[in-house]
């Protein structure tokens, strides 16, 4: 009888507190975006329809700092078990630092600042360099493709 190995597997979860130490702030935490910042008026859709530039604003600045920030320790560690293990990443984070420390399976259930999309259903890659809020190609103002919070889950990921 032949026993087949199966190949060692890792699934990691993780939220804003990972790039904390690359320097982006986390949510909740004292010093948190929304104690700073309600998300009622820049991570809903209402806040979206009633004030798009201030949203929109707000996601550039947290495009920028993104873009600005570099993988951390824990970035690294992680994507440095793949050689030896299936890895994959599920992660509220919208940054793409686990990519950028060589991760290839991450699964982003919040969205990406590095898509936006417009007030059509259209999803459209934005350079990283981007701080304007309108895209070539793109005939109506783009938002970030990040979840916007809803009472209703079912309508949570509005850009997926």
């Amino acid at each position: 009888m032949t026993t087949t190995v199966q190949p060692r597997k890792i699934v990691v979860l993780s939220g804003s507190g990972v790039s904390a130490e690359s320097g982006l702030p986390t949510f909740r935490d004292a010093n948190g975006l929304w104690n700073n910042h309600p998300w009622q008026e820049l991570a809903s859709p209402e806040g979206w329809q009633h004030h798009p530039e201030i949203v929109q604003a707000f996601y550039n600045e947290r495009r920028q700092k993104a873009w600005a920030a570099q993988p951390n320790a824990a970035h690294a560690a992680i994507a440095s078990l793949e050689p030896a293990y299936e890895v994959v990443i599920v992660t509220q984070n919208v940054d793409a630092l686990h990519e950028r420390a060589g991760s290839t399976h991450v699964l982003h259930i919040h969205g990406e600042l590095a898509y936006a999309r417009g007030t059509s259903p259209v999803v459209i890659a934005i350079a990283s360099t981007a701080r304007r809020s309108r895209w070539a190609g793109c005939a109506r103002t783009a938002r970030s493709c990040c979840l916007l919070y809803t009472s209703d889950a079912a309508d949570d990921l509005l850009c997926v």
